[in-house]
């Protein structure tokens, strides 16, 4: 097994300094690299720390833009893609 956590951490960073402008994300559920808050995070025994994690890549974004809308793919219905996209149009519009 190859250990790619540098790379995906440092992809977030990447993206996190590259698109100043970003205004949301919409990411992968349950990904160890991109899932947000729906992550299952093992110890090094495989036992579940946690159901509710965030991949390297989520989290990375996350902590770079903390207010920044973030949505799991399996959250997105007709509500409440209204409501994300709500959000990143405040998000664009809010104060620097």
């Amino acid at each position: 097994m190859r250990d790619v956590t540098d790379r995906i951490t440092t992809v977030g960073e990447i993206i996190a300094t590259t698109y100043p402008a970003l205004c949301g994300y919409v990411l992968q559920s349950r990904s160890p690299s991109c899932g947000f808050r729906t992550t299952p995070v093992y110890d090094s025994q495989q036992q579940t720390l946690t159901d509710n994690g965030s991949g390297l890549f989520a989290q990375r974004i996350h902590n770079c833009y903390p207010d920044l809308p973030l949505c799991n793919d399996t959250e997105l219905n007709l509500d409440s893609a209204v409501e994300f996209l709500a959000q990143v149009r405040a998000y664009q519009h809010r104060p620097a």
